[in-house]
C-alpha cells in the first residue's frame, strides 16, 4: 500500500536536482527551484472539467463539482481511500491534492487522469510535493517513499 499526502503538479522547467534526503529510512533524490524558491507555474495537461468527468467514471469515486473527491474501496481484505481536491486557475488544472493510502494500481489510475501522456518515458513531467515534509521529487522517488513503511 502506498501512503501519502502530496500535491501533484506539472513539472516546471525551473526545477533542478536538489539535495538528497532520507525519509521513512529511504534515501531519495529531491527537486528544487533555481534560486531560492520553487515556483509551480506549469499546468497539468488536462482541464478541470475533463479530469472531473474522467474521475466520475471510476467505480467507488465521489467527485464533486467543486473539485473535492473521495475514492475508496477494498482489496484483499484491506480497505483503501484517497481524498483530495482539484485546483484550477483560468480554466486550467494547476494542481491536485491527494491524501490517503491505496494500492499502486489505484494510484496509477488517478495519475492517468491527471497526466494522460505521462508514460514511463515521460515520467519526469510530473512533480510530487510532499506536503508535511516540504520536499519535491519526481515520480520514481515519490513511489519509493510512498511505498516505504
Amino acid at each position: 500500500m502506498l501512503r501519502f499526502r502530496v500535491n501533484l503538479y506539472a513539472r516546471p522547467d525551473s526545477l533542478e536536482a536538489g539535495e538528497p534526503i532520507t525519509l521513512r529510512n529511504v534515501k531519495l533524490a529531491t527537486l528544487r527551484g533555481r534560486g531560492q524558491q520553487t515556483i509551480f507555474d506549469a499546468y497539468l495537461p488536462v482541464t478541470f472539467e475533463a479530469a472531473l468527468a474522467e474521475m466520475q467514471k471510476l467505480p467507488r469515486m465521489d467527485a464533486e463539482p467543486d473539485g473535492y473527491y473521495v475514492f475508496s474501496g477494498g482489496q484483499q481484505g484491506e480497505r483503501w481511500q484517497i481524498d483530495g481536491h482539484l485546483f484550477d486557475f483560468s480554466g486550467r488544472l494547476h494542481r491536485v491534492e491527494m491524501s490517503g493510502h491505496c494500492p499502486a494500481g489505484v494510484f496509477a489510475q488517478l495519475l492517468a487522469i491527471f497526466a494522460p501522456e505521462a508514460s514511463e518515458e515521460k515520467k519526469s513531467e510530473l512533480a510530487f510535493e510532499l506536503i508535511r515534509e516540504g520536499v519535491v521529487m519526481d515520480k520514481d522517488n515519490f513511489l519509493r517513499w510512498a511505498n516505504a513503511d
